[in-house]
């Protein structure tokens, strides 16, 4: 059964600046590409501000593979050695009419410096842009993806934008928080097509 491909809602590039942080574009995606069907699309970049703050930022644009396309960013943190993972939610107004839903996901992972063992309180921040859509759950976006692929014949480009930085604090203070959400509502208003 042929599937027409409806692109997402977003540019397909990550900006040079977002607010007063300039990113410098990172070339390695060996490791996604490893695991990820073929045609997905991958493009990230490290944000850094006046005073040294640093967000990494992903995108990536699915092809026609529903299960090797995008998986839940859950699944990928523990492939990456992170523990104690919690996940909830909350919507940021950005542009002149839109809410959008992101999933916050907290966790440690654990290195090891000069022999001894450091904790490290990790912060990842992610939503899904679909041709028409933006949800912040894995499932919901599923859910669309085969309902669209059932009655309508077509199959969602689905983009996933995630944000991360790390702490060594044991809790990230509100201060951080609204530098993130002010670069989330940033971010999705230039990469965003949807009004």
């Amino acid at each position: 059964v042929h599937l027409k491909l409806l692109p997402p809602a977003v540019k397909s590039r990550l900006p040079f600046a977002v607010g007063d942080f300039i990113g410098k574009e990172d070339d390695d995606t060996s490791s996604e590409e490893a695991i990820l069907a073929s045609d997905t699309a991958i493009k990230k970049s490290n944000y850094r501000n006046s005073v040294g703050h640093l967000i990494q930022v992903s995108l990536v644009i699915s092809g026609q593979d529903l299960n090797n396309s995008i998986h839940r960013p859950e699944r990928c943190l523990r492939a990456q050695g992170h523990e104690n993972i919690v996940r909830d939610t909350f919507a940021l107004e950005f542009g002149e009419a839109s809410t959008l839903p992101v999933a916050h996901l907290t966790s440690t992972k654990k290195f090891e410096i000069e022999d001894q063992i450091i904790e490290v309180d990790s912060h990842s921040y992610y939503w899904f842009v679909g041709h028409k859509e933006l949800t912040n759950s894995h499932y919901k976006r599923s859910f669309i993806d085969i309902r669209d692929r059932l009655t309508g014949g077509t199959a969602q480009r689905w983009a996933y934008i995630s944000i991360s930085t790390s702490t060594l604090s044991p809790t990230e203070s509100e201060a951080d928080r609204a530098i993130i959400e002010n670069f989330i509502k940033e971010l999705a208003t230039k990469m965003s097509k949807i009004p």
